[in-house]
């Protein structure tokens, strides 16, 4: 017998098509879906027939709506491509209009009802010939389709040319990638590349018309504890688990001698909904089905990942990082968190303390006792076997009758002696009741089977699920035998119905839906509904219970290996078939997301190299987008390996479009984690393919990735190279939301250099895009920016306005890490104002978002402002503190603006503490990093603060270099703040030097531009400044007292350090009885 062959035909669609298993007479086409993993069932030859193709099993989405625009000489073609489309798409009539196949009718107004068609469809096929280039008809439905597509509604309009003769083609369709159908080439082959090509052009739209992720809600799993059907006894035990749930704390339900299956998990669903009925629990319920899991970093980043508003996957690896995340995310909810099913090798103790830490609800659910350290005394309910009243009743429901009453006196008899044989377990009597009434088996024959078995269990398997479990499927007929082992299979104990058909359908078996409502009408496998997800979404789910599962397993592992492994394949076929059909939806994936992983590690394990990719492919974007950065970071490499592998077998252009895309989201991941080099080079790497491909969408996007890069790198000019390249093309190709999104991030660009018309002009635009797409969450985001364009440029108010918009349309969809950064920015309007009260709690109400998110880049940044503000108050161990977490943060993730603001904020500090030669070393060293990152208005704050050491060693001429230097660059940055601080330096410089006329002149500019901008701690400063000067002259006493006395109120009002100096300065010069009114 030969050995398993590892051989896997890429379907029509890049094998992500579901499949049957053919008869071993089929003949192996190059595209056909799977006819079998096994090499010696079928030949390798492919077929080079032109006939078509209705007796291919082809088919790809229903979704498809195909515009066939074609001369008429050419119908003979045109009659075939179109019938097989068809039989492609489903075999739906409106699927391909073609007009001299049913498309126009009698009395249709053409021009009307072909634009109508156009309008309508998202496909647009041009037969080329001699003849098509010469019809006056195909040149208007191009330009039509030509219109439709460059127009903002039409962005995700395809165009495919079929090359059917060599002909003269206009040159605005050269950029398009063709199909040839010329002979020699079969058309088989022909075809089969044009269906791929339509496969993969849904995917890139619906990459493409993929929203903005938005938050998703806060998270209420308890769905996933289904409630029984019938919920018998136990009243006293629901009674108590609900009291201590209301309580809070850490509450257990454990099983009598570590029994499963007795009615734990049942118990907790009722009390579960109940309590979300009335209210309890409004901050989530997040409940993990801890089967099999036995890392307890797995669960802590499935609870995180739950209560993260986008379902994003924290970053954090270490345990240690992700308890300490937990606390800070989780501190102050009214949530519960359910551990269902606790294996016991699992370090319980270390999952739970962080959650406890943060006064989170606990529900653990346990074969085993859990210790007195885990479960506090008096918390914990060790669950008894049911009653024998309880069992009856059970027992009769399963049965089919409403009460044990119902039950005839023999029935009676018998059923008592059966819930005995059984045990009284709680899922053993479910089972034979089930059994029993499917069967129509005479229960005291069963009774007396039961009783005298001699079946020994070893292992865990309570000897009553046993007993019934053997019976049940030995008498399930065998297909439904095979399906029940079979679905162990599958990686997680709940899957689709859909995915168990395609297992079946694949086993060959005749009656799958048979097969599969059988396996739920004996109790073997529970159903539920998962309302609110698409219709093509696999929608109605099956779960096996543990033990069922268990037992499943042993049946499979008792196959063959030959059928184990076709099993398997067929599983992670359906798989990659069912990720790519709904690679964009986050939530469809994230329900599977088990099976998903599972299917993608069988694959890897067997080398099956098409699999890889296809898998791969279709979990791309959940991956990148649901921050699942670890599994692509495992995943992705082999798959762009494999990827380049079956470029050798498929000469099509779908492989190479598929290895390019792999590569775009895995150089993304490389960059969200740091891994700035290795993502640079394969997203250059992808950029390359893009462009041999003539992919202008994939060239768009990749483009603005590396521009990224580099704007994280600090490299700003090679930053805006890429991003308005990639700007260039989303004009080109119309796509709005990339280029909402580029110029967004040069917004963000110009906003580090300081640049703030330009940044302004850039987030304006970007803002009407998000508007018009209807964007919220960018349209909130770019507000939160244009508030810092306003805040760097000394305009508070209007600042505050953006920012208080952005609040707005955050906090109205949810998005708590934007929030978060808002928040922050509202902090530093409140600095430049002096309002340091409200400063620092709008910053700590940022920061315990940030922290709760995960966001660490802007955790630095938040920190960074909290030393300013402690700075500010003459703080300085607390303004330390602050600076140093937020440096060391800053170097950990790389980014060299944030510590470029950091050190530059300690400089200041030295600068204050009179430490000048510490200072100068700090900013000779910032200032390099200033302009390594191209950071304009950072590189003025350094030279103004360089002037000062200089001007406090006495060095009046390089003094006054910097800080004219420094003021030419707040003017060409529009930094007012710091224009207004550098001006008042220079007055202290001009009356250093006995100018006082200068100083005059410097300090009422640094005034007015103080007072016009609202900068409280600046005006107070220059008050102070020429308030001192005006009052050594006698002539300007009074005017000097008025100052003085202004700025010493207002430095007492801020609570800065500088109060007490400026009291001592109007006792000193006689102010503090002057009868003077502060004016305007």
């Amino acid at each position: 017998m030969p050995s398993i062959g590892i051989i896997v035909l890429i379907g029509i669609i890049a094998l992500l098509v579901v499949g049957a298993i053919s008869n071993a007479n089929t003949k192996r086409r190059r595209y056909r879906c799977l006819i079998s993993p096994f090499p010696e069932v079928h030949s390798s030859a492919a077929s080079n027939s032109t006939a078509p193709v209705n007796a291919m099993p082809w088919t790809t989405d229903a979704g498809l709506r195909i515009f066939l625009s074609h001369s008429s000489s050419d119908n003979s073609f045109g009659f075939q491509l179109a019938a097989d489309l068809r039989h492609a798409l489903g075999g739906e009539e409106a699927s391909v209009w073609y007009d001299a196949f049913g498309g126009l009718q009698a009395g249709d107004l053409w021009p009307e009802r072909i634009e109508r068609e156009l309008s309508s469809r998202d496909i647009f096929l041009l037969l080329l010939s001699p003849k098509a280039i010469a019809s006056k008809w195909v040149q208007d439905e191009l330009r039509m389709a030509w219109m439709q597509k460059n127009s903002a509604s039409g962005e995700s309009k395809v165009i495919i040319p079929l090359l059917l003769a060599p002909c003269e083609v206009p040159a605005y369709l050269a950029m398009f990638q063709f199909v040839s159908f010329v002979s020699p080439r079969p058309y088989v082959e022909a075809l089969a590349e044009l269906l791929q090509a339509l496969r993969t052009s849904r995917s890139r739209t619906a990459q493409m018309e993929q929203r903005p992720l938005i938050p998703v809600g806060l998270p209420f799993d308890e769905s996933l504890l289904p409630v029984p059907p019938f919920f018998i006894g136990r009243e006293a035990d629901l009674a108590w688990t609900m009291q201590h749930m209301r309580a809070g704390g850490t509450t257990a339900i454990t099983a009598l001698e570590g029994l499963g299956g007795i009615g734990k998990t049942a118990l907790a669903a009722v009390a579960i909904q109940q309590l979300r009925r009335d209210g309890a629990f409004p901050d989530g319920i997040v409940v993990v089905l801890c089967q099999d899991l036995v890392d307890p970093a797995e669960i802590l980043i499935q609870v995180l990942t739950r209560f993260d508003p986008y379902r994003k996957a924290p970053q954090e690896v270490t345990l240690a990082d992700l308890a300490r995340r937990a606390t800070h995310m989780l501190k102050g909810k009214r949530a519960l968190v359910v551990l269902d099913n606790v294996e016991p090798r699992l370090p319980i103790a270390t999952v739970i303390s962080p959650f406890q830490t943060a006064e989170l609800t606990l529900l653990l659910t346990a074969r085993q006792a859990l210790s007195m350290e885990i479960v506090p005394h008096g918390s914990g309910r060790i669950l008894d076997l049911l009653s024998p009243e309880e069992a009856l009743e059970l027992f009769a429901w399963a049965l089919g009758r409403k009460h044990a009453d119902a039950l005839n006196v023999a029935e009676h008899a018998a059923a008592v002696r059966i819930v005995a044989a059984l045990g009284r377990h709680t899922l053993a009597v479910r089972l034979a009741g089930a059994y029993a009434s499917n069967m129509g088996r005479d229960l005291a024959v069963l009774a007396s089977e039961l009783e005298h078995d001699p079946l020994e269990v070893p292992g865990e398997t309570p000897r009553g699920v046993a007993l019934i479990l053997s019976r049940s499927t030995a008498a399930l007929p065998e297909g439904s035998r095979q399906l029940f082992a079979g679905s162990a299979t599958f990686a997680a104990p709940e899957f689709g119905r859909q995915a168990a058909l395609t297992l079946a359908q694949g086993l060959g078996q005749v009656n799958p839906q048979t097969n599969v409502d059988l396996l739920v009408v004996r109790a073997l496998a529970e159903k539920s509904f998962s309302a609110g997800f698409p219709e093509k979404a696999d929608r109605e789910r099956l779960r096996l219970h543990p033990l069922v599962r268990a037992f499943a397993m042993d049946l499979l592992l008792r196959w063959p290996e030959r059928e184990q492994y076709l099993a398997a394949f067929l599983v992670a076929q359906h798989f990659a078939t069912y990720a790519d059909d709904f690679q964009a939806d986050y939530p469809v994936l994230a329900m599977d997301e088990r099976n998903l992983t599972g299917a993608l590690e069988w694959a890897q394990a067997h080398e099956q190299r098409k699999l890889i990719v296809a898998l791969a492919f279709g979990m791309r974007l959940f991956w990148d987008g649901r921050a699942r950065y670890q599994d692509g970071l495992s995943f992705l490499p082999q798959a762009i390996a494999a990827a380049k592998e079956n470029q050798a077998d498929d000469e099509t252009q779908i492989p190479r479009l598929q290895l390019a895309e792999l590569q775009l989201v895995y150089g993304r991941i490389l960059m969200y984690s740091g891994q700035l080099v290795a993502g640079e080079a394969i997203l250059q790497q992808g950029l390359g393919d893009f462009r041999r491909e003539q992919d202008r969408r994939g060239e768009e996007e990749t483009l603005t990735a590396l521009g990224d890069i580099e704007k994280f790198r600090g490299h700003y000019e090679e930053a805006k190279g890429y991003l308005q390249r990639s700007l260039t093309i989303a004009d080109e190709i119309g796509d709005r939301q990339n280029k909402g999104v580029v110029l967004s991030i040069l917004g963000h660009i110009a906003l580090r250099q300081g640049h703030y018309d330009t940044a302004e002009s850039y987030l304006q635009q970007a803002l009407i895009i998000r508007h018009e797409i209807d964007d919220r969450q960018g349209e909130g985001v770019d507000l939160g920016t244009l508030g810092q364009v306003e805040l760097f440029r000394g305009q508070p108010e209007a600042a505050e306005n953006y920012l208080q918009q952005s609040l707005l349309i955050l906090r109205e969809i949810g998005d708590r890490s934007s929030e978060g950064a808002v928040l922050g920015i509202l902090g530093q309007v409140a600095l430049r104002r002096g309002q340091f009260a409200v400063a620092d709690e709008y910053l700590q109400q940022g920061l315990a978002i940030i922290r709760e998110i995960g966001d660490r880049q802007d955790e630095a940044s938040q920190l960074s402002v909290m030393g300013q503000v402690a700075l500010r108050r003459g703080r300085y161990a607390e303004a330390e503190k602050y600076l140093q977490q937020s440096l060391a943060m800053s170097r950990d993730i790389g980014d060299r603006h944030n510590e470029g603001v950091v050190l530059s904020v300690q400089g200041q500090k030295a600068l204050r503490c009179g430490q000048y030669e510490a200072a100068e070393s700090l900013l000779r060293q910032i200032l390099a990093i200033r302009r390594e990152v191209e950071s304009l208005q950072g590189e003025g704050v350094d030279l103004s603060l360089l002037g000062q050491v200089a001007l406090q060693h006495g060095q009046y001429e390089v003094a006054e270099h910097l800080l004219h230097q420094a003021l030419d660059t707040h003017l060409s940055t529009g930094d007012r703040r710091w224009e207004a601080r550098t001006k008042c330096a220079l007055g202290h410089l001009a009356e250093a030097r006995d100018d006082v006329a200068q100083a005059d002149i410097w300090y009422r500019s640094s005034l007015t531009l103080a007072i016009e901008r609202m900068l409280g701690p600046e005006c107070a400063e220059a008050q102070f400044a020429l308030g001192c000067l005006l009052s050594i002259q006698h002539i300007h006493h009074e005017e000097g007292c008025l100052l003085l006395r202004e700025a010493a109120r207002v430095f007492n009002e801020m609570g800065l350090p500088e109060a007490e100096e400026a009291r001592v300065a109007v006792k000193q010069f006689g102010c503090a009885d002057a009868q003077v009114r502060v004016n305007e």
